[in-house]
């Protein structure tokens, strides 16, 4: 898995690639980023993958970075070969660029 600095990830926002966010339900619907979808891990988890073909690249976000760490791993073990996670998390990208 490769990690996304802020920067680079606002690019990505704006064009709206396949972002996922890694939270809860509740928090990726009380302050979600707009041009994201929700993965939780509990669904990776019980093996309910994106269906995108598996080279293409899906970045992955959550507050610190740990959690859609770990939904990386899971991506990646199923053999989606471009799978990118946001460095820092949501804390990161919102201490660059606050709301």
């Amino acid at each position: 898995m490769k990690s996304i600095k802020p920067l680079e990830f606002k690019k990505l926002l704006e064009q709206s690639a396949n972002i996922f966010d890694t939270r809860s339900e509740a928090l990726y619907k009380h302050n979600g980023l707009p041009n994201t979808k929700y993965l939780s891990l509990e669904n990776i988890q019980a093996g309910h993958y994106p269906d995108l073909p598996k080279e293409t690249p899906i970045y992955l976000i959550c507050e610190l970075g740990r959690i859609s760490g770990l939904v990386g791993m899971y991506l990646e073990a199923e053999g989606f070969s471009e799978v990118y996670n946001l460095e820092g998390g949501l804390v990161a990208y919102r201490l660059e660029y606050p709301a």
